[in-house]
């Protein structure tokens, strides 16, 4: 070979760049194909992981939830129990005051009668012909232990004690405010003057 041809052989080799070498080309596929999947397992698995974490969140919520509404369920069946026995309560307290006014207006009514009746016996209506007209006018100042205190007296006393007293609407008003022993006491004053009557009466035979 001659010397020209030894230096074109070189120039040659020289211009033409090397062909890189692919032996390791296959290998860093590989590790790039080996890497991608593991990555997308890892984040599968950390959704997973939350996705649970997330479910048990639920879960307590919801039991949380079930418990509180439980409560409140509770809550709400004593307080309408309690409404129901204060209904009942206030309907039962209703009745007995709507019993004890009724009794209290028989025993009055009662007492009214009896006082009526002892009027007819000893003669008072013929002696006070107003006799109803002066107790309707006068009754609502009569309270029934006033009455019950008037019949106390002899049957001859209690229509005359009845009858002044309704002659004095304001005086029988007084000695019904009264408690029962200066009541008493304030009536035998006032019955006094037909006490003597009665027994000058029986003193001259009348």
């Amino acid at each position: 070979m001659t010397e020209q041809a030894t230096v074109e052989q070189q120039v040659s080799a020289r211009a033409t760049p090397p062909i890189p070498s692919t032996e390791h080309a296959p290998t860093q596929k590989s590790h790039k194909a080996k890497g991608a999947p593991a990555r997308i397992a890892e984040l599968l698995a950390e959704v997973k992981s939350l996705k649970a974490e997330r479910d048990g969140l639920v879960r307590s919520h919801g039991t949380e939830l079930e418990k509180l509404r439980g409560e409140l369920l509770n809550v709400l069946a004593e307080n309408s129990e309690m409404k129901s026995r204060e209904e009942q309560r206030m309907w039962q307290a209703d009745e007995d005051t709507k019993a004890r006014t009724k009794a209290a207006d028989d025993h009055r009514l009662l007492c009214l009668r009896a006082l009526v009746d002892v009027a007819h016996q000893t003669g008072a209506y013929t002696r006070h012909p107003d006799f109803d007209t002066k107790m309707r006018r006068a009754e609502t100042q009569f309270s029934t232990q006033l009455l019950e205190q008037i019949l106390m007296f002899s049957p001859r006393i209690a229509p005359e004690l009845a009858y002044a007293l309704a002659g004095d609407p304001k005086a029988a008003a007084r000695v019904s405010a009264l408690p029962i022993v200066a009541g008493c006491f304030m009536l035998s004053k006032i019955a006094g003057p037909f006490e003597d009557a009665l027994k000058l009466q029986k003193l001259i035979g009348g």
